[in-house]
């Protein structure tokens, strides 16, 4: 039986050794500000248009295949959830919204997880930067409420620059997610719900730390 220590090693090194872009973001429109809510428009517009998603969800299905992963493909996120995760997180940079296209694969294994990686990484889509939440370094109780998995931004085949967020999962912690998700507490509240409130509680706080922090910066001017 492979030892499952031996393979987190690997993803570790592989994690470790991928490219790690201090600041990745999402191209810019020629006369549009990046703080413009229609930048947000024409974002949508630049990934409908020509085979942009179908071609890279082509290429993530064959690395599915090779890898013995099941491959989930997103919707691309709500204009409502970007406006508040800009405001909170961005300061209104529209660009830095690295998700708005997602897609998931999920393994069995985290010899599977290694081989999708090694396959991404050698893959059309070009990998900018990767957070390997599997780390036995990685705090997920204070970071992610518990869960974790690999996460990695990579810009689509072509010269448009547009990011496509790739989550790499194991099936346990997918699965265990998934149904969390649907499940409502005494309040009537779903997993996924109460998953929502604490994300955008934490945004907040981040929110605010960083506000405080610039009024004391600008008090010692």
């Amino acid at each position: 039986q492979r030892d499952a220590t031996q393979d987190l090693d690997a993803l570790g090194a592989l994690c470790a050794a991928a490219p790690h872009a201090p600041d990745v973001r999402q191209p810019p429109f020629p006369g549009t500000d990046e703080r413009d809510p229609r930048y947000w428009a024409l974002l949508k517009h630049a990934f409908e248009e020509g085979d942009r998603i179908a071609r890279t969800t082509r290429a993530l299905e064959t690395i599915a295949e090779a890898s013995g992963c099941a491959l989930t493909v997103g919707p691309f996120k709500k204009e409502k959830r970007a406006v508040e995760k800009v405001r909170l997180a961005y300061a209104g940079d529209f660009s830095q919204v690295k998700d708005c296209f997602r897609v998931s694969l999920v393994a069995d294994t985290v010899a599977a997880m290694v081989a999708a990686l090694e396959a991404l990484l050698a893959s059309e889509i070009l990998v900018l930067r990767v957070k390997n939440r599997l780390s036995r370094t990685y705090d997920a109780e204070l970071l992610s409420a518990g869960y974790r998995d690999v996460q990695l931004v990579g810009a689509i085949a072509g010269r448009s620059g547009l990011l496509v967020e790739v989550q790499l999962h194991l099936r346990p912690f997918y699965e265990h997610k998934t149904a969390a998700g649907a499940v409502a507490d005494a309040a009537g509240k779903t997993g996924h719900q109460r998953y929502i409130a604490w994300r955008e509680r934490k945004e907040r706080e981040k929110f605010r730390f960083k506000s405080k922090i610039a009024e004391i910066d600008e008090t010692a001017i």
